[in-house]
């Protein structure tokens, strides 16, 4: 595997991944959150009602909000 090129300390990535704020999941989090603010400034031309609806169906029993 060669090597990202990124300038983080181990202990910067470890810090990162040990932070509660960071949740690692498989099912997305806080998306309509982020459509509704990309929706308010004009990135995108309609809002999302569901996660769902940026997802394959195969997905879609995933905890997701």
């Amino acid at each position: 595997m060669k090597d990202g090129g990124g300038k983080e300390s181990v202990e910067a990535v470890e810090k990162d991944l040990a932070d509660p704020d960071n949740i690692f999941d498989l099912g997305p989090k806080k998306l309509i959150k982020l459509t509704d603010f990309m929706y308010s400034v004009g990135m995108i031309k309609s809002k999302p009602t569901s996660w769902k609806e940026m997802f394959f169906p195969e997905v879609h029993d995933l905890k997701g909000d």
